[in-house]
Formats: C-alpha cells, sequence, structure tokens
C-alpha cells in the first residue's frame, strides 16, 4: 500500500464558497443534491444570468479577497448576459482572474468549447444527462479543484489603495 491518501471527498476541504451560475433552477437544485450526496456542503452563492454574476463578482470585489469564492461554476446560454460575457468581464479583472472557473454547459459544440477555453475557462464539462451521472462529474471535478489543485495567491490591493472596481 502506497502512502498516498485516498482522495475521498471528505478528504477535500470545504471551500469558502462556490458561485454557481446557471438560468435553470433545476439544474441549480440538481447540483446542490449532488454535493450533498458526496458529503461536501460548502456555502453556495447562486446567480441566475451572467448580470448577476458580474454583479455578485463586483461586490466582493469591495471587500477582503476571502469573500470571494473559491471556485466558480458557469453555464454559458443566459438571457441578459450570457456565460461567454461573464468569461471576458473576467478577464479584465485580476483578482476575478484568480477565481477558477468550471464551464458547466449542455452545449457539445466544438465552437462553444474552443470560444470558453480562449476566454480563460479553466476546464469546461458537459452536463450529464442523469444524476448518477453527475454526482460522478461533481465528485470528480471537487476532488480535482478542492483536492489536488494549487491555487494562485489572490491578490491584494497595496497599501493606501482602494479596490479596483469594474
Amino acid at each position: 500500500m502506497s502512502d498516498v491518501p485516498d482522495p475521498t471527498p471528505r478528504s477535500v476541504p470545504v471551500p469558502s464558497s462556490l458561485l454557481l451560475v446557471d438560468d435553470c433552477a433545476d439544474d441549480r437544485i440538481l447540483f446542490r443534491r449532488a454535493l450533498r450526496r458526496i458529503d461536501l456542503s460548502p456555502p453556495i452563492e447562486e446567480a441566475t444570468d451572467g448580470e448577476e454574476a458580474i454583479a455578485l463578482l463586483r461586490s466582493r470585489l469591495a471587500g477582503p479577497p476571502s469573500e470571494l469564492p473559491a471556485l466558480m461554476l458557469l453555464d454559458l446560454k443566459m438571457p441578459r448576459r450570457s456565460g461567454f460575457e461573464v468569461l471576458e468581464w473576467r478577464r479584465t479583472v485580476p483578482l476575478i482572474r484568480r477565481v477558477p472557473c468550471i464551464v458547466l454547459s449542455s452545449s457539445a459544440e466544438h465552437s462553444d468549447v474552443q470560444r470558453a477555453l480562449e476566454l480563460g475557462a479553466n476546464s469546461y464539462l458537459r452536463k450529464p444527462v442523469t444524476m448518477e451521472e453527475l454526482v460522478w462529474l461533481v465528485r470528480a471535478a471537487m476532488i480535482y479543484w478542492l483536492g489536488f489543485n494549487t491555487f494562485a495567491p489572490r491578490l491584494h490591493p497595496g497599501p493606501g489603495h482602494a479596490p479596483v472596481r469594474h
């Protein structure tokens, strides 16, 4: 046997919070259920479209970096502002660029995958069809992103500088 710890959900640290951006209420409910099924219950903030997500993230810029979500899960096809527009905005804000972003979309279009990754998404995952597949996907993503991944340090404004507002 090896001395490498088993990467079970219980060995994954509970993040400060997750930001779930999806216009489909059913998808948000299923994601929360999948987290509960793997015994991981971080605080989850929700946005129902890209406009709401950007407003929420802007509001967090006024506080300490610890108030930013540890991870953002982003749908692409949403009203008002799409996930692509959130990714474009995210690229312009250094502190927000440090928040890993997983696109979680039902689109299998190669152009959507390519565009999302070019705009700075850290990962692109297709929404699964069954609850069992969703639980598996959420477990694997949380183990990787919260257990194995090394995060970049958060940027802090220097002394005497106000937080950057975008």
